[in-house]
């Protein structure tokens, strides 16, 4: 027991930058993808139709970190779903972060067919939740908790999924979001 401890508070909006804006990104091979961001509901839809090759993309890009990338740890939160009837026939990624020169950090993806949320990190560490991602246009709520050289959480539905702690090997500062 002890005694009762002060409210915790929310950190100033200068600690904690609101993605208001991305930029984007889609393959220019595939005539059926696209990446819209609709800044009146902070809505970020992509979609990937198919094309003429076998790696097809679509996401928006936020530089959240400027030109010296992000020293505190980043938290990113989203609200991801399947339309009813997904396929997919590949591991997809759903939220990248990466550091100043472009490098992949981690990444949540989904596995193939099986549609299972992993974390992935080119820093040897790669761990799945046990959670399957709906395909029936039903959100699931992500969160992710991150200090680059020192650990992550992820979050599934409120609910910690993934744990590692005593991190290192990332390459620099994180500075942009990929969804």
């Amino acid at each position: 027991t002890s005694s009762l401890t002060a409210a915790v508070t929310d950190p100033s909006a200068t600690d904690k930058p609101v993605l208001t804006s991305f930029t984007e990104v889609k393959d220019s091979g595939c005539a059926n993808c696209s990446a819209v961001f609709d800044p009146s509901n902070n809505t970020l839809t992509a979609t990937i139709g198919g094309g003429a090759d076998s790696y097809d993309t679509a996401y928006g890009l936020a530089d959240f970190g400027g030109p010296s990338g992000w020293s505190a740890r980043t938290y990113s939160r989203i609200d991801f779903s399947l339309p009813a009837g997904t396929v997919i026939n590949g591991n997809i990624a759903v939220l990248q972060e990466l550091d100043l020169n472009s490098s992949l950090i981690y990444e949540l993806c989904l596995k193939g067919a099986t549609r299972e949320l992993c974390l992935y990190s080119p820093a040897t560490w790669v761990a799945c939740s046990g959670i399957i991602i709906p395909n029936d246009g039903t959100p699931t709520h992500l969160e992710v908790s991150a200090k680059a050289n020192d650990s992550i959480i992820v979050r599934v539905n409120g609910v910690d999924k993934i744990t590692r702690t005593g991190l290192t090997g990332t390459t620099g500062a994180p500075r942009y979001l990929r969804v």
